[in-house]
């Protein structure tokens, strides 16, 4: 399975978030990772946007994505922001 040019292999069923690193000189490569991107200076949880530069590498939260098995294949759905806002609400609300 391919998201955004990264191999996914033995996918998990789950949410991911999709970050994009960004040299001031190449190529820009993408991550998937099982966390949100933090901002480089307040270490905040961003979805999507700029999240800081260092030694001229910039790092953008581009999405997140839930992923999932249909009929034994892998398929991924794009999560909308509104959506991520509403289920974090909720899963402070049941751990606290």
């Amino acid at each position: 399975m391919r998201i955004n040019g990264i191999v996914v292999q033995d996918p998990n069923p789950g949410r991911y978030y999709l970050l994009r690193r960004e040299p001031e000189q190449g190529s820009p490569s993408y991550h998937l990772r099982d966390e949100p991107g933090r901002t480089n200076q307040s270490h905040a949880e961003r979805h999507s946007g700029w999240l800081g530069s260092t030694n001229n590498v910039s790092w953008f939260a581009e999405e997140a994505i839930e992923l999932h098995e249909v009929n034994g294949r892998w398929q991924y759905k794009r999560l909308p922001a509104s959506e991520l806002v509403e289920s974090e609400e909720a899963e402070e609300v049941t751990a606290g």
